[in-house]
């Protein structure tokens, strides 16, 4: 090695080296100390960064995977299959009367079936997988317009679906159907959603084509993750495989928000009408108008008409209105009672009640006249002659007070000998304050009509939907 002293000889000012002293190396020493430090802990941050996002892609690539797997159909029936039952409902000795599908969406004994496989039942008995049987207990909720009902069994712990949400499917999904086709239980088809429809009267529809028969009406459609989609109800005739369901989005509303069960019927004998046909006709022939449901009373006398305002008393059934074997009957009165002396009155009176409550025995045409008391002595019903034969009577069974008044009316009160329309009375005649009625239960009703052929085919009708609902004779 040369000695610095050396080197310097004979070289220029500028370029001599200069000796570096101890402190001069403890500082660059320590320079670059800091240096590496800093280096390492940039490191260890970018390592710590690309660590946390690996971390992150991992767990999202896990969630994926967790929410598209799928099962296959043999795990879909072996998880699911429990849950689907086998209904048979019959009539009153409990012959058998129809067979079709279901499944239990609650583990209390909620049972999901179409509406038309209960529709004129009057006995029932739920089949599980396992073979446990149970007897229906009631209708707890019905949609008939979209075909969809839910029964009640005694059962607890019950093996049960969820369901899905049908807005969520796709065409092409995968889908799994199991129910009892031709009694055959539990019976597995597959398939896919072919497409989702629309009839004419605004009902939505899942097509699919997994196999279907009679038998499968009621049977869950099942996505590939065990829930329900939709629940099976009708197949076109016309070509293979074109299979249709209730969106299971219509089952959950129902649960929500049940709508008044149907009450059931027995099958009716060929050449019976059923009660919805005879439901139609009641609801067809009162909407003609005065031809069947209004009353015209003749005035009470002459005299008090001579200007033809309002010649007639008048009971009007302005609307008719079921939902199974729960009726509304809405009448309007107009007119002078002067059974009442000087009162003319515009009343409106809602009654509603169940079918099955009325004694079928007591339903007929009042054909005789009856007696009153008034403030001028004990008279018969007004105008006897022209109103016999047209008022149909119908009572409780038991005399119960079932028949329950929902709304009263407005009264309009005049002077005695004015039977304009109450409506148009001149103030100093016309009360116009509204006078509402508490709603009251009563024991029997009467409905007017325009004529007595009318009236003993409405008493006819009336009758036979009571018999359909269950209404039962009185004891005594």
């Amino acid at each position: 090695m040369i000695p610095l002293a050396t080197y310097n000889e004979g070289m220029p000012e500028k370029t001599r080296r200069v000796p570096w002293s101890k402190s001069y190396f403890r500082m660059v020493n320590v320079t670059m100390k800091i240096l590496h430090l800093q280096e390492v802990k940039s490191r260890m941050k970018q390592v710590a960064a690309g660590t946390f996002i690996a971390i992150l892609v991992f767990l999202s690539a896990a969630i994926t995977v967790a929410q598209d797997r799928q099962l296959t159909v043999r795990d879909v029936v072996k998880s699911s299959r429990s849950a689907v039952v086998l209904i048979d409902v019959g009539d009153d000795s409990g012959k058998p009367t129809t067979e079709g599908s279901g499944f239990i969406i609650s583990p209390d004994g909620k049972v999901v079936t179409n509406h038309h496989v209960i529709a004129g039942a009057r006995t029932g008995l739920v089949t599980l997988d396992s073979g446990a049987s149970f007897t229906i207990d009631s209708f707890i909720a019905d949609d008939a317009a979209h075909d969809i009902a839910i029964l009640k069994v005694s059962g607890r712990n019950l093996p049960s679906l969820e369901l899905a949400d049908s807005d969520r499917l796709s065409a092409g999904d995968h889908v799994v159907v199991i129910g009892s086709p031709l009694g055959l239980e539990n019976s597995v088809s597959d398939g896919i959603v072919s497409g989702f429809r629309e009839d004419s009267k605004s009902r939505s529809w899942i097509q699919t084509t997994a196999p279907v028969s009679h038998g499968s009406s009621g049977g869950p459609l099942l996505t590939m993750d065990g829930r329900v989609a939709g629940v099976v109800t009708w197949k076109s005739d016309e070509g293979e495989n074109v299979n249709f369901a209730v969106p299971s989005k219509l089952v959950a509303a129902l649960l929500t928000k049940p709508v008044p069960p149907l009450e059931t019927q027995p099958k009716t004998e060929s050449g019976t009408p059923s009660l919805t046909e005879t439901f139609d006709w009641m609801s067809n022939t009162l909407k003609m108008g005065e031809d069947n449901n209004v009353l015209f009373h003749r005035p009470f006398e002459p005299d008090l008409v001579r200007d033809g305002t309002n010649p007639y008393y008048k009971e009007v059934i302005s609307d008719f209105s079921h939902q199974g074997c729960h009726v509304k009957f809405e009448v309007y009165v107009t007119g002078c009672d002067l059974l009442i002396l000087g009162v003319c009155d515009v009343e409106r009176q809602v009654d509603a009640f169940d079918l099955k409550d009325i004694d079928p025995e007591s339903v007929g045409v009042r054909d005789s006249c009856e007696t009153f008391n008034t403030p001028i002595g004990p008279t018969s019903s007004f105008n006897c002659e022209d109103t016999q034969g047209k008022y149909v009577r119908f009572r409780t069974t038991d005399a119960k007070p079932k028949i329950h008044e929902e709304s009263g009316g407005r009264y309009h009160k005049s002077t005695y000998g004015q039977t304009h329309d109450p409506c148009k009375l001149p103030s100093f005649y016309c009360d116009e304050s509204w006078s509402e009625k508490k709603p009251r239960d009563f024991t029997s009703r009467e409905l007017a009509f325009s004529t007595p052929e009318y009236a003993a085919r409405f008493a006819k009708a009336l009758k036979h939907v009571v018999e359909l609902c269950g209404g039962k004779q009185s004891a005594f």
